[in-house]
């Protein structure tokens, strides 16, 4: 499920948390024992990366892919496979990349090594790595095998890669003691888990109700932006309120048929925390694009003595000027201001940001 759906459920009561197990849980996926594990492993190509001279060896670049993935029961090929199903042929309910280096000297590159680095700490990989594990090298077996411990997976990655650096040191040469290289190697792993037909159908709603929750957020974010360039004036611009981003948001769903939202018992609540969510991400958004557009002076100059209009305390550091008029605050006071009342100055209502919104 989706972030934005997660934590609209999450707000509303409706749900559990976000995360791709309770995912499966809140809707009545507990049983996780139809799984398999394919792991591959291939070299990214091109040259070697030269390492600086002070490096104590040379090392492998892993560039880790891991995924978590729901299919239907009764599928037992890779996750690469097509299917000519109506559903979609799997959903990826996690997904996350990971990069860590192995020393590639007599002493410490090994199965050892690779089974501490490898195997859940470096990756963080939210599933243990037994049992069910398949595994190709690439590009030279192309077809899966499968491996039945952790041992054997170790000591497979560990002969892969002994052949990638032998293999780097044949055809670019001058790699030793002297000459340290960074080799650049890609992994996949994906556990795909099958689940019968109407959980399936259950994991593939939530996905769709996620997916339309964050599409809608994203169309009110861009909402207050075209709504802060056209009512920007002599006085500055105003900002939405949250009843009508809901107001909006409301009409959006109706105007473009969006059936997934539509049928979505509470559409209500939902629609509201969404509205929620985009007002305040609009405002973080605001506060960075402030952050960089405010001007620093310095408290002893003209424009930065006296008080800050706003708390009423001496200007002695933090100050800074709105950059369409020589009105300085203390930075904390002015973003706080320019977010929670108005994106105007508090003294001549000039904008704070008069080309922010010119597109």
């Amino acid at each position: 499920m989706s972030t934005v759906a997660a934590s609209a459920r999450a707000e509303t009561g409706s749900h559990d948390s976000h995360s791709d197990t309770t995912t499966a849980t809140s809707i009545g996926v507990n049983n996780q024992t139809h799984y398999d594990i394919f792991v591959s492993l291939l070299p990214a190509g091109g040259p070697p990366t030269p390492l600086p001279n002070d490096s104590t060896s040379s090392q492998l670049l892993f560039v880790t892919q891991v995924d978590r993935i729901y299919q239907p029961r009764g599928t037992t090929t890779p996750p690469s496979a097509k299917s000519s199903s109506t559903l979609p042929r799997q959903i990826l309910v996690e997904s996350h990349r990971s990069r860590f280096t192995i020393p590639t000297d007599d002493d410490s590159f090994g199965i050892e090594s690779v089974s501490k680095k490898v195997m859940c700490s470096s990756l963080n990989i939210p599933f243990p790595l037994e049992n069910n594990i398949h595994w190709r090298s690439l590009p030279s077996s192309p077809s899966w095998t499968r491996v039945n411990t952790r041992a054997e997976l170790a000591s497979r990655i560990v002969k892969t890669a002994h052949g990638v650096m032998a293999g780097t040191k044949r055809r670019y040469g001058d790699i030793d003691e002297a000459n340290k290289v960074e080799v650049k190697m890609v992994m996949n792993i994906a556990k795909k888990i099958r689940v019968g037909e109407a959980e399936y159908k259950q994991i593939c709603r939530a996905q769709q109700e996620g997916q339309a929750m964050e599409d809608l957020e994203k169309f009110l974010i861009r909402c207050q932006d075209h709504h802060a360039a056209s009512s920007r004036g002599k006085s500055g611009f105003e900002r939405m309120s949250v009843d009508e981003l809901k107001r909006v948001a409301e009409e959006h769903v109706i105007r473009v048929s969006n059936v997934v939202v539509m049928s979505m018992s509470d559409r209500g609540s939902m629609i509201d925390s969404v509205a929620w969510r985009a007002w305040n991400e609009w405002g973080r958004l605001l506060v960075s694009r402030l952050g960089n557009a405010l001007v620093e002076v310095e408290a002893t100059s003209s424009s930065g003595g006296g008080e800050c209009s706003i708390c009423l305390a001496p200007k002695v550091n933090s100050v800074v000027r709105l950059p369409d008029c020589v009105h300085s605050f203390h930075r904390d006071c002015v973003l706080r201001w320019l977010v929670h009342h108005t994106p105007n100055c508090p003294l001549c209502r000039s904008s704070a940001l008069p080309s922010l919104y010119r597109r």
